[in-house]
């Protein structure tokens, strides 16, 4: 029977995200208390694959730290750990390295570390094993405010019945015609052989590289699209950072929204502890120890002796790892 591997994408540097990811890398980086690589594993888990591999660079001691030690399976199980450690490997020169690392995979889920998708990864497997095809993508509807654009970043996706015909600007078989747009959540499903052919190639991308070099050969990449809404944010920047967290929190507490990822979807959202979450101003009165991690809205005002570990806060417009506010792009003392 066919084994499915999952890989974590994890070596980027995530610099939209500056300067947070200057001191965490960016999938380490807490999303509603906790680490947004945990929605990944979370998610690849669910799916039963069969084993796990990571790759890391940015930052790479604190990225497996994250990562409970680089362990899954509520630790019982080691992760494959690839360490980038001459230069970064892009997608799926990075993907490639820690195939080989699980030679009895015959298929690989790919899954960016930073992304937060509530897809179900079992339905886009069955998708992509009817379809045949050698490469598939879950793709999703276009956020409203890029529609006009649909040559705007956020990964622009071409589909015909279930197809990919347009990657950006790049065509199937260079032929332009008429298609659904879609945007790209960051999830691949590969075939070992499409990253066994690039294994020798160094650094290579697998979106800008691999995929157009199948739409010009003319090759079927598939589109497996989720049955139903689901949860996606876009955490590209501070400011998309803080609002994905207020509309994932806001969804739970209000049920406005479509289905949260995993690890949301439960009765606790943080991984420890009750959490202290505002929209609005707050007072935190003094010698106040926050056990948890706290999200609170750009606007609030933080007063008081406040004792912080092991948390980051978002407050007044920025954002604070380890004990150094992070506001504007300049760090200042709390």
């Amino acid at each position: 029977m066919a084994k499915t591997g999952g890989i974590l994408l994890c070596a980027g540097f995530g610099s939209r995200l500056a300067p947070l990811t200057e001191v965490v890398p960016k999938p380490a980086i807490p999303f509603c208390g906790v680490p947004m690589a945990h929605y990944a594993r979370a998610a690849l888990e669910r799916a039963g694959v069969a084993e796990m591999g990571m790759n890391v660079h940015h930052l790479p001691e604190r990225m497996i730290e994250a990562m409970d030690g680089g362990r899954w399976m509520d630790r019982a199980r080691e992760m494959h750990i690839s360490r980038e450690e001459g230069g970064i490997l892009g997608t799926g020169g990075g993907a490639a390295r820690l195939a080989g690392m699980m030679p009895d995979c015959d298929r690989f889920v790919i899954y960016h570390g930073d992304v937060l998708c509530g897809a179900d990864i079992s339905e886009a497997l069955e998708s992509h094993i009817a379809s045949g095809a050698k490469v598939s993508l879950v793709v999703l509807p276009r956020p409203e405010a890029v529609r006009e654009n649909v040559r705007q970043s956020l990964g622009m996706i071409g589909v015909v019945d279930h197809e990919i015909v347009c990657i950006r600007d790049w065509y199937k078989n260079d032929c332009i015609i008429e298609f659904s747009p879609r945007c790209f959540s960051g999830i691949h499903i590969v075939e070992r052989g499409v990253l066994e052919a690039i294994a020798d190639r160094g650094s290579v991308c697998l979106v800008t590289e691999v995929y157009r070099e199948m739409l010009d050969r003319g090759e079927a990449i598939h589109a497996c699209e989720p049955s139903g809404a689901v949860y996606f944010a876009d955490v590209g920047t501070p400011a998309t950072y803080l609002s994905a967290q207020r509309a994932c929190l806001r969804s739970r507490e209000y049920g406005d929204g479509p289905g949260l990822p995993v690890l949301c979807e439960g009765k606790t959202l943080y991984d420890r502890g009750d959490p202290s979450v505002s929209f609005g101003a707050v007072n935190i009165g003094d010698q106040v120890r926050i056990e948890g991690n706290v999200c609170l809205n750009p606007g609030a005002s933080v007063s008081g002796d406040v004792s912080l570990q092991d948390e980051m806060v978002c407050a007044e417009g920025g954002i604070k790892p380890d004990g150094a506010w992070i506001c504007g792009g300049a760090a200042r003392a709390r």
